[in-house]
């Protein structure tokens, strides 16, 4: 950000290609022994890089897709992200001495620059490291998600933000899959607690007005935490009038059914565990085990 509010004009952006499955361990691990001078470490780093299939006969044609020979890590793992971190440091540190600022976070890469010239410039240097480890870069293309290029005042869609001079805000992607997983959620819990009044049947605690209240508030918690560095409240704002009209539609279905139901059903609806139900379950449990 401080880059583009210092007067940086154009930006490149893409995905790294084969991040994942091409990088090259040896290397990695070469790297770590030379700067750490700790084999028991090392050792004990590239045992964990390793992957094992155990159903490899079961994955048919698909098991080319897993690392193999030294070559790729797997993904989701967080040594896989240190690795790549690892092996591109000398390329994130170039970069930044090219007239240019440049971003990466694990295999999405972003460069903004005063001029064409320096963006074109450093763009070739990235395409000429990566591809001597076997990446590449994504060429912009109209409607493509894995690159783009531009003007900074035209914003930039950066790890789920948008990015403009003096503007740094969630996407709108973003946004809306948040009110995604809010409608999503609620729309569960009303399915799930009409369904158990209907057939007279026990509600999964997870359903309950109290548990989805509680689940739901955690992940709109979390969510705005990762948007933490962002500078502006408005599309917070916004967010929440949208989470308020659909907690409040929430509530008056619930109020409906409890207006339905007798005591005990009211308690199951807010979350309250049956106590019986409960001593119930521990002798069914023990019996079962007798057997």
């Amino acid at each position: 950000m401080a880059a583009i509010d210092g007067g940086a004009k154009f930006y490149f952006q893409s995905d790294i290609q084969a991040f994942f499955t091409k990088i090259p361990t040896d290397q990695v691990i070469n790297i770590l022994r030379r700067e750490t001078g700790d084999e028991a470490f090392v050792d004990l780093f590239a045992r964990a890089l390793e992957v094992h299939l155990a159903n490899k006969d079961e994955l048919l044609g698909y098991a080319h897709l897993f690392p193999k020979g030294g070559i790729g890590v797997a993904q989701g793992s967080s040594l896989s992200a240190f690795s790549g971190n690892v092996l591109l440091y000398d390329m994130d540190q170039k970069l930044n001495t090219m007239s240019v600022t440049a971003v990466r976070y694990i295999d999405d890469i972003l460069m903004v620059g005063a001029d064409h010239s320096s963006i074109d410039a450093a763009k070739a240097y990235a395409e000429k490291t990566l591809a001597d480890f076997g990446f590449g870069l994504y060429t912009p293309a109209d409607g493509s998600e894995k690159a783009a290029q531009g003007e900074c005042n035209n914003s930039i869609n950066f790890l789920s933000c948008t990015l403009q001079p003096k503007r740094c805000v969630p996407s709108a992607k973003s946004i809306e899959n948040m009110k995604e997983v809010v409608r999503e959620t609620l729309v569960a819990s009303k399915s799930t607690i009409k369904e158990a009044l209907a057939k007279g049947t026990a509600l999964n605690p997870k359903q309950s007005q109290s548990a989805v209240l509680h689940t739901l508030g955690e992940r709109i918690y979390g969510w705005q935490k990762s948007f933490a560095f962002c500078n502006q409240r408005q599309p917070f704002e916004h967010l929440d009038v949208y989470v308020a009209k659909q907690i409040a539609d929430y509530h008056g279905v619930i109020v409906r059914q409890l207006g339905k139901a007798d005591h005990q059903t009211k308690a199951m609806i807010l979350g309250v565990p049956s106590i019986a139900n409960m001593f119930d379950l521990t002798r069914v449990i023990p019996a079962k085990l007798s057997h």
